[in-house]
């Protein structure tokens, strides 16, 4: 309910709120149960935890750039050729799958027809 009280050295009327119990707040009922509190806090505990190693992970591994240099520089890195190029060969199908996924279908459906 809002009622008016005068103002008697101005002579404006301010407003003012009066709180009756249908319009108070219900504090007695927490909007969370006690279960979903624990889920929703052991959840935040965890991407908390995950967010740090994230942020503590360097973006370079200098471990492994210290290692492939020294290997490099000593003449000790192999390069095992098959393997890369299996890779190469991998990622171009990968590639022309994903640009044209149609074609291959209409492709082996054709052969299917002879």
């Amino acid at each position: 309910m809002t009622t008016i009280k005068p103002n008697a050295s101005a002579g404006i009327q301010a407003p003012t709120t009066q709180i009756n119990q249908k319009n108070k707040p219900d504090i007695s009922s927490p909007s969370l149960d006690t279960a979903s509190k624990t889920t929703l806090s052991s959840k935040a505990k965890e991407l908390q935890k995950i967010k740090k190693v994230y942020q503590e992970t360097p973006d370079i591994r200098e471990d492994k750039v210290k290692e492939l240099a020294a290997k490099i520089n000593n003449g000790t890195y192999k390069l095992d050729s098959d393997k890369i190029s299996q890779s190469i060969v991998k990622e171009a199908i990968k590639d022309e799958i994903s640009k044209t996924p149609e074609m291959i279908l209409k492709k082996d459906s054709v052969k299917g027809e002879a």
